[in-house]
């Protein structure tokens, strides 16, 4: 009875696990590195030449086009938009919408860009200053099309730092509590 409540176990955690990664919220976001780990960084400078990564994740379909824009921060500059798809109609600082002949596989993190930039801030003199992925102004979309259906697939856009800081003091969950009590 036992082994049979077990494999019953096993199986329905096996057969709902693949529902649960697919009902996951599609996001795009900004990345300083290349193995897409870091969304922080401090600035090393003032015009400093440096890039980050746009990426598409969580899509769970392949990709035919994908539409947002970037706010950047007064902490860089922005030059270039690099490896975006071969349709491209816009800049990330202006709005951009990419489009592929081929679709991409949006089941795993897909850079839909390279963006050059260069610092103009001096060391960490301002905390906190985000890089933030927004909607394209024109079309008013922060989503990607799937394929082969060319549905729209609405993306939630997330929020990089440049000079992030990090709390020093420890706390208790009480604490943060006591913060938001009304």
């Amino acid at each position: 009875m036992k082994i049979r409540l077990v494999v019953t176990s096993a199986l329905m955690f096996a057969l709902l696990l693949p529902l649960v990664a697919y009902a996951q919220t599609p996001y795009i976001a900004v990345f300083f590195d290349r193995t897409l780990t870091r969304m922080d960084k401090d600035c090393p400078g003032n015009g400093i030449a440096d890039s980050v990564f746009v990426v598409a994740i969580g899509f769970n379909t392949f990709v035919s086009g994908i539409d947002y824009a970037i706010d950047y921060p007064g902490t860089m500059t922005w030059l270039q938009d690099l490896d975006t798809a071969p349709v491209t109609i816009g800049t990330t600082p202006t709005g951009i919408s990419e489009g592929w002949g081929n679709p991409k596989n949006g089941f795993n993190p897909l850079v839909v860009a390279k963006v050059i930039f260069r610092w103009a801030c001096n060391a960490c003199d301002v905390e906190d200053d985000p890089i933030v992925v927004v909607p394209n102004p024109h079309t008013g979309d922060l989503a990607a099309t799937d394929f082969p259906d060319f549905n729209l697939i609405p993306a939630v856009g997330m929020t990089s730092l440049v000079c992030a800081t990090v709390p020093t003091e420890d706390t208790t969950w009480g604490k943060i509590k006591s913060l938001y009590k009304e």
